[in-house]
């Protein structure tokens, strides 16, 4: 409902008293109010995609609706004007510098209404760890490139496996087998013949030895 405000001066002179007054109509407007949630902290390695998925209200009378995220790392930020119904700001963001301490990240949402603008903001922190690197028992790596150098590294682990198999039973090896037991068996013969030799020459001696 509006308000009926009425002044009232009075003022003395050489003139004598003086007195005036005015009634105006002031109408007050409440001021639409906008919940807004930007998100839990989170923990990232540099070079990693981190999505951000906030939340806001979007109470009567409100129109223009736009939301910001601001990274904290003097990356130009990101303003998106949500469809109508819209009430989720959602962004993805890489952060490339690890640091002791966290970024602090912003969301502001913002929207006329018959009050005038409104703002409000909500922050969150990212604490962002160094990247591990190319680990090769674990093949992981700290860049974009991560997710390639995993599958490569199932890649080397089947063609290893690959070249151990055709190692183990390649024509090389079986040859080479097949030399040793050949050869084992040709050792043994002479061995055989070696003893049997000696056998019948022990024989030939005593025998020469009775007839005398």
């Amino acid at each position: 409902s509006p308000f009926i405000v009425e002044i009232e001066i009075t003022g003395t002179g050489d003139g004598g008293v003086a007195e005036g007054s005015d009634t105006f109509i002031a109408t007050v407007t409440r001021v639409p109010t906008i919940e807004i949630f930007a998100g839990e902290n989170k923990v990232t390695e540099e070079g990693e995609e981190v999505e951000f998925v906030g939340s806001f209200t979007r109470p009567k009378g409100l129109r223009d609706i736009q939301y910001m995220w601001e990274f904290g790392d003097q990356s130009v930020p990101l303003i998106v004007t949500p469809e109508e119904g819209v009430t989720r700001a959602i962004a993805t963001h890489v952060y490339a510098d690890h640091r002791p301490f966290p970024y602090t990240v912003t969301l502001t949402v913002t929207a006329q209404s018959d009050a005038g603008e409104i703002e409000t903001v909500s922050r969150l922190n990212v604490f962002v760890t160094e990247s591990k690197g190319l680990v090769i028992s674990g093949w992981s790596a700290g860049d974009t490139g991560k997710t390639a150098i995993r599958a490569l590294s199932g890649v080397v682990q089947v063609v290893g496996s690959l070249i151990i198999w055709l190692a183990i039973f390649s024509p090389v090896w079986l040859i080479g087998g097949a030399a040793l037991v050949f050869g084992g068996r040709r050792l043994r013969a002479r061995r055989q013949a070696r003893a049997t030799a000696r056998r019948v020459e022990e024989q030939s001696v005593a025998s020469g030895s009775d007839e005398q």
